[in-house]
């Protein structure tokens, strides 16, 4: 009987924000569409209704570097029908998947 052997990588909370704050500052391409896919978070996370601070913590009114995918998938250059997600957001999610 064949033994298999499976390795379990433990990374510490702290390495794992710090490598995904570093890769979504440098612009890491592997991260472009991280913000689009927070953004849908976003978006339904605040469909039932939002208070003010729920809206500031989830939702950017500024487009950060790392929104350059959200805009190739935005259908209007005037209006912006997709939900641009804070800095933030992408990294608490982004260390959330790194970890599990």
């Amino acid at each position: 009987m064949a033994e298999t052997t499976d390795v379990l990588y433990i990374i510490d909370m702290n390495e794992a924000q710090d490598w995904v704050h570093a890769a979504i500052r440098d612009g890491d391409l592997k991260m472009l569409s991280v913000p689009y896919v927070n953004g849908f978070i976003g978006r339904r996370l605040l469909c039932n209704g939002s208070c003010d601070a729920c809206n500031a913590c989830l939702i950017s009114e500024a487009q950060l570097p790392t929104d350059v995918y959200i805009d190739f998938k935005e259908c209007s250059t005037t209006v912006h029908y997709l939900t641009y997600p804070t800095e933030k957001l992408v990294e608490t999610v982004s260390t959330a998947v790194t970890v599990l």
